[in-house]
């Protein structure tokens, strides 16, 4: 009789050349969008390189928005281009309709929304497509 059995490394410790078997893998899966490329990757870690990927990420989670993917705007998803140009639009036509330019205008008179606008602009477009 054979028998096969599958082991689970952690991924960090083996990009070091060290082997520590996981007998219950702490399981990460990140996926996000760098230079117009999305990236989707899964990890299996120790429990001790989990909670330091955790701590770590933890102020960018905390600033971001939550999103399903099917709210990430087409053009985000897709790496920009014209499409992003009307999100942009759209969203400064509606901070202009409620009084809030100064939270999309830098100080040097650039397009940098601030992320309570950008969370107030995902609200109003759900609520105008017949969501929540």
């Amino acid at each position: 009789m054979r028998r096969h059995e599958v082991a689970i490394y952690d991924d960090l410790d083996s990009e070091q050349d060290v082997l520590t078997k996981l007998e219950e893998p702490e399981v990460r899966v990140l996926s996000y969008i760098a230079g117009g490329k999305r990236v989707r990757v899964r990890l299996d870690l120790t429990e001790q390189h989990a909670k330091e990927m955790d701590d770590m990420l933890a102020p960018y989670l905390k600033a971001g928005t939550e999103v399903d993917s099917d709210d990430v705007p087409r053009a985000v998803r897709h790496g920009g281009g014209r499409r992003m140009g009307s999100y942009n639009s759209g969203l400064k036509a509606w901070a202009d309709e409620q009084g809030r330019s100064s939270d999309y205008t830098t100080p040097s008179g650039g397009f940098w929304p601030k992320k309570q606008l950008r969370d107030d602009y995902a609200k109003f477009l759900e609520k105008a497509a017949g969501g929540k």
